[in-house]
């Protein structure tokens, strides 16, 4: 919601590097449309093993819609 307010009206990018572990069930699309109404994915990038990079758009007069939460990062205990 943050990046909706601060960003220009149009042509208003927001990048989003997420781990991969971290998306919801659905993956890189499930989480891409959990910023629906605020942003349109206009790229997702999912060559890199660890990370997801997220390309967005912002939505001119957009709303929260259904927002998803992230679960969270579970590490390996060595």
């Amino acid at each position: 919601v943050e990046a909706h307010r601060i960003l220009k009206p149009q042509g208003g990018t927001l990048w989003i590097a997420e781990v991969e572990s971290r998306l919801p069930e659905g993956g890189a699309a499930a989480f891409a449309r959990g910023l629906d109404g605020l942003f349109r994915c206009t790229k997702i990038d999912t060559s890199n093993n660890v990370f997801v990079l997220f390309e967005f758009d912002r939505v001119q007069g957009g709303s929260l819609g259904k927002f998803r939460q992230l679960k969270p990062c579970l590490y390996k205990r060595r």
